[in-house]
């Protein structure tokens, strides 16, 4: 019996990034001028995974996401499955002609985001936003006009792996230790 393989970090991060993207597409922010801009250009956010390709150009690549793997834990109570959860840094980052203006956009895509985490809660099936631990968002304060960052803490829960022993009565029983039960 073949079964999908179980979520994990990677898949986590990738799904979120891809759901994030869909999320603020209808969103369009200003870029930061390059040598020789005339005119303000306008795009929407990119998401990249866990850093920036190149963390030297951050100013360039201005407005983004990333999707930063934080932290995670297993837990198991007694005759109950494996929960897991893992926690993400989302970070943000955007330009503005202006610090209100700025402010104001930065605080539009982490609201854009925090509206749709709460409205879907699950992503792609496997991925549930943990509501009971709750998401925090921050705008960072330091002064760094025109370039505006905050980020939003979120908690994922998602399938673990259980360990599983076949007795051989019938190759397709198993019975898990960790649940106290039988799966065919």
């Amino acid at each position: 019996m073949n079964k999908a393989p179980l979520p994990g970090y990677v898949e986590l991060v990738e799904t979120v990034a891809d759901y994030l993207r869909s999320a603020i597409s209808e969103i369009s922010l200003p870029v930061a001028p390059q040598d020789g801009d005339e005119t303000l250009r306008l795009k929407r956010p990119d998401v990249y995974k866990m850093r920036l390709p190149d963390s030297h150009s951050a100013k360039k690549v201005v407005p983004y996401i990333i999707v930063k793997f934080v932290t995670a834990i297993d837990k198991k109570a007694p005759t109950k499955r494996t929960e897991s959860r893992a926690v993400l840094r989302l970070i943000f980052a955007v330009f503005g002609v202006d610090e209100e203006e700025g402010s104001m956009s930065l605080l539009e895509l982490i609201d854009t985001v925090r509206n749709a985490l709460l409205v879907d809660t699950w992503i792609d099936g496997r991925f549930k936003l943990d509501k009971e631990a709750g998401s925090e968002a921050l705008v960072y304060e330091d002064d760094t006009a025109p370039y505006f960052a905050g980020e939003m803490m979120a908690t994922f829960e998602f399938a673990s792996p259980e360990r599983s022993v076949n007795y051989g009565f019938n190759e397709e029983k198993r019975y898990s230790f960790d649940a106290f039960e039988t799966e065919t």
